[in-house]
């Protein structure tokens, strides 16, 4: 075998041995949140409160905050939550705003037990009692 059919054929077994070891550990992690505990609930609290206190930087925070919420409500209507009652109703005006300040308000609540939630979590879990439908 020449001394180049042989790189080739060793480097396509590395090849295809990293790849297999990729599908195993993104199939080990397809199970689990993309962030789970590692953005707890307290971090987008920071984040959302510190839009309102810092001079500098608080439009962009607030811009920070209101994003996730918008993308994560928005992901859930596109799949259906939203289709029955039982999982709340967003307002349709001034909802990053209003999302924002409920999320907030939300946490507050209960601080110790939903400040370390993972935020998606406690996002969904937000929804239905600080957005009930009428």
């Amino acid at each position: 075998m020449k001394r180049s059919h042989r790189l080739a054929v060793l480097l396509s077994l590395c090849l295809v041995g990293g790849l297999s070891a990729a599908a195993v550990s993104q199939a080990e992690s397809a199970a689990k949140s993309f962030t789970g505990d590692r953005y707890p609930a307290e971090e987008l609290l920071q984040t959302c409160q510190q839009a309102d206190n810092d001079s500098r930087r608080g439009t962009q925070l607030e811009i920070e905050c209101e994003q996730y919420l918008i993308g994560y409500l928005d992901a859930l209507k596109e799949v259906g939550h939203f289709d029955g009652k039982e999982n709340g109703c967003p307002p349709t005006v001034n909802t990053p705003d209003e999302a924002r300040w409920a999320f907030m308000r939300w946490i507050h609540m209960d601080y110790s037990r939903r400040s370390n939630m993972p935020t998606a979590d406690a996002v969904l879990a937000m929804l239905p009692e600080m957005f009930p439908c009428d």
